[in-house]
């Protein structure tokens, strides 16, 4: 009997020890039995998603953020996606009008906040963002040398109010995408998926079939306690120049869950050369882990909020599998402060419902080919 147990005690110690370190890599205590974090869901290379887009779920957000566990989510950084001012700007001949400065003003006339509009004139203000304001006063929207003005109607039933400008502008052509990579050990499947991935995805998007110029740059981030901080690679033209630098990079390291996101981020903000006039400007966030929480990396995120939006950036997050749920309703109010949208990895092919109840309804599809859909509507007119 002693024999028996004895081997089978050896049996599975030989198989807990042949593990590897990367399996387990960075995944914290309480999700070592509720998740999989750094397992892909992939098979033959291929792997699923789905999106969730709080903007276009407003109801279900403001209920669920209302009543849920994880309102403190957004005392704990600081950010408050609860009012805003949404509608599309377009000239006399119902075009949209792109890329203009836009702010939403104070009673005390001071800016609360900027943005830029999009690809379809749509425009995203946010009230009481940081802290309360107050009702403001009015819209700005800058015309070159001359500045239009609003009055502000609040976003409600789903309904964006049209406005339409006497003003002519010169529309640019250019795309701008940055692409920032968690590299730690657990993000090397997604960072690998992107590698075989990525040229079909901006095939498929018809960015280069509608005329448009396309520069990209990408940033790999892991943390202070690693091998390196923060490496970049500026806007090229050339697309395979940033694959190069993608494929060249590593992963490995992250012994603990957060990350250096937010320092990544102001990275791709505020030190990668984005044009001052496009037509489009996005950054894609590939990660599986939060940054860490102190009162720097709060402001960081704060600021990133507000520096993207001044230049006119989306960001798009794309989370490997197994995240934790505060770490998600985190990235979901950054994607929703900057307009953008919320991709996440699934654990298999046939699921249609999320792991937790943030969500309603999901529709899984191949990761390349929501990415590119997700794309080609970002620099849709």
């Amino acid at each position: 009997m002693f024999k028996k147990i004895f081997i089978l005690a050896f049996i599975f110690t030989c198989c807990v020890s042949c593990k590897k370190d990367s399996d387990f890599d960075k995944i914290p205590p309480d999700q070592f039995l509720t998740g999989n974090r750094g397992f892909s869901g992939s098979e033959d290379g291929i792997l699923m998603a789905a999106e969730w887009n709080d903007l276009k779920n407003w109801d279900f957000w403001k209920n669920f953020i209302d009543t849920s566990e994880y309102k403190n989510q957004m005392n704990i950084w600081g950010i408050y996606p609860q009012t805003k001012y949404e509608f599309i700007l377009n000239n006399n001949s119902g075009s949209p009008l792109v890329d203009l400065k836009t702010n939403l003003i104070s009673v005390n006339n001071q800016i609360v906040w900027t943005t830029r509009s999009d690809s379809k004139g749509n425009v995203l203000l946010w009230n009481n963002f940081f802290s309360n304001n107050g009702n403001p006063h009015q819209i700005s929207i800058n015309l070159d040398n001359s500045v239009s003005t609003l009055q502000p109607s609040r976003f409600e039933e789903g309904i964006k109010i049209n406005y339409a400008i006497d003003w002519t502008v010169l529309q640019s052509n250019l795309i701008e995408i940055a692409f920032v990579f968690d590299v730690t050990a657990s993000m090397d499947s997604l960072k690998k998926y992107f590698e075989s991935n990525l040229p079909a995805i901006i095939q498929d998007s018809e960015i280069n079939q509608n005329g448009y110029l396309l520069r990209t740059a990408c940033v790999f981030y892991k943390d202070h306690d690693e091998d390196f901080l923060l490496r970049k690679s500026d806007f090229k033209q050339d697309l395979t120049i940033t694959m190069q630098q993608i494929i060249n990079q590593q992963t490995g390291g992250g012994g603990d869950y957060p990350e250096a996101m937010d320092e990544a981020l102001l990275e791709a903000i505020n030190k990668l050369s984005w044009s001052d006039k496009a037509f489009s400007r996005i950054i894609f966030l590939m990660t599986d882990a939060p940054p860490h929480q102190n009162s720097q990396n709060i402001s960081n995120i704060q600021k990133l909020i507000v520096d993207a939006n001044a230049k006119g950036i989306r960001i798009i997050p794309i989370t490997q599998t197994g995240v934790a749920t505060e770490t998600e309703i985190l990235f979901r109010m950054i994607a929703m402060a900057t307009k953008g949208t919320y991709v996440f990895v699934l654990n298999d092919a046939i699921q249609t419902t999320p792991d937790r109840i943030t969500m309603g309804q999901i529709y899984p599809e191949k990761l390349n080919t929501l990415v590119s859909k997700i794309l080609k509507d970002f620099i849709a007119p």
